[in-house]
């Protein structure tokens, strides 16, 4: 089990808390981190932040399966290229275990959601894709931008000490 939630002093698992439980304080911006309260992240793919920008990245792909999109190979590598980056930079910043360099990568992959947005508009506005196509996966990047401003807020209440692993029993 990767992820279990804290009740008192022993997780839904059975298992004691870690001493990472005491590091991060109990605030509602951590609800950000995962779609379980008070859960523990260990990898990339526990964040929502990261989830979300990845289901915007794979809906982005199907869309350039379309013939004209196909026929614009600079159009297609941009917005391809655009939608692969906001994933990517919070996995790199995520790897990086300080709150301030996670944020820079956020704040790289925020722009990158932006920019899909802008790409998006752009196709519908060549006659690439229909608004039923974009109009998902614009809400998407909303809501993925959404989840990274509010990971940036909880950032900059976290003391700038690295992650650390709870030591093996």
């Amino acid at each position: 089990m990767l992820c279990a939630v804290v009740e008192g002093n022993k997780t839904t698992d059975g298992s004691r808390v870690s001493r990472l439980a005491g590091r991060f304080p109990r605030d509602p911006a951590w609800d950000v981190l995962s779609s379980l309260p008070w859960a523990y992240i260990h990898t990339r793919t526990d964040l929502d932040v990261w989830r979300l920008s990845n289901e915007l990245k794979l809906g982005v792909y199907a869309l350039l399966h379309s013939a004209a999109v196909q026929r614009d190979p600079e159009f297609r590598n941009q917005i391809r290229n655009a939608a692969a980056s906001a994933p990517r930079n919070i996995a790199e910043g995520f790897g990086r275990y300080l709150p301030r360099e996670f944020s820079q990568y956020l704040r790289v992959a925020n722009g990158s959601l932006m920019e899909v947005s802008n790409h998006l508009q752009d196709g519908c506005d060549r006659g690439y894709f229909t608004n039923a196509d974009i109009d998902p996966l614009l809400i998407l990047a909303r809501r993925a931008s959404a989840a990274v401003t509010r990971l940036l807020r909880y950032l900059q209440t976290v003391p700038s000490t690295p992650r650390t692993r709870p030591r093996e029993p």
